[in-house]
């Protein structure tokens, strides 16, 4: 290898990202972009705009995070990682129908509904809860709750989740439902607040 090998670089920026440093780890992920001649394979240009995405997002310098997570798309369409950095993004500056919009295409490519087996694993149940905290910051908590459920197919174990699908149903008027998601949360989690908060509005709403 010579010096200006893009691997080098691609090695090095690897290796800084892990360390935590993300301005060296910038430089030295751009620099092997910039040194390519082909030799790197596609996805492995994706993964590097990826973790560019990512530590741009971390820098919140979202520009460039957007520009580098619709750059996987274009190396590594089956990644839908780069989906949910777009989604990131916008939940930070609350555009939420945007937020959605990406999270519901990381779910289709996860589930491989592109056509394309995906190349990653994601972790569907958060994807599940933060697809519903957006509809819910929009109102549309029929389908929040419906998203909320959705997670919990995932992963049932999710105190969170069960707060959140509690609130759905109690803001909805079922009171015994709403009740019994918090009691399902606080028999994983005896100290959760929410749980208990939302338990005790339940039953001031039914005297019991």
């Amino acid at each position: 290898m010579v010096q200006n090998d893009s691997f080098i670089y691609l090695n090095l920026g690897t290796t800084y990202y892990e360390l935590g440093k993300k301005d060296a780890a910038i430089r030295a992920l751009q620099r092997a972009l910039d040194l390519d001649n082909g030799s790197i394979k596609r996805e492995l240009i994706g993964q590097i705009h990826l973790s560019l995405a990512k530590l741009y997002l971390e820098l919140d310098n979202f520009t460039e995070a957007i520009y580098h997570a619709q750059m996987v798309s274009s190396y590594d369409p089956a990644n839908p990682l780069s989906s949910y950095v777009l989604a990131t993004v916008a939940v930070v500056n609350k555009q939420y129908k945007t937020a959605i919009f990406h999270l519901e295409k990381a779910i289709q490519i996860a589930k491989g509904e592109t056509g394309l087996f995906p190349s990653v694993e994601l972790n569907l149940a958060q994807i599940y809860l933060e697809l519903g905290s957006c509809r819910s910051a929009l109102g549309n908590i029929l389908d929040a709750e419906k998203d909320f459920a959705q997670s919990l197919k995932y992963n049932p174990s999710g105190t969170l989740t069960y707060v959140l699908l509690g609130n759905c149903r109690f803001l909805h008027g079922d009171i015994k439902e709403a009740k019994k998601m918090y009691e399902l949360a606080l028999t994983i989690d005896p100290s959760l607040q929410n749980a208990s908060d939302g338990l005790a509005l339940c039953r001031a709403n039914t005297n019991n």
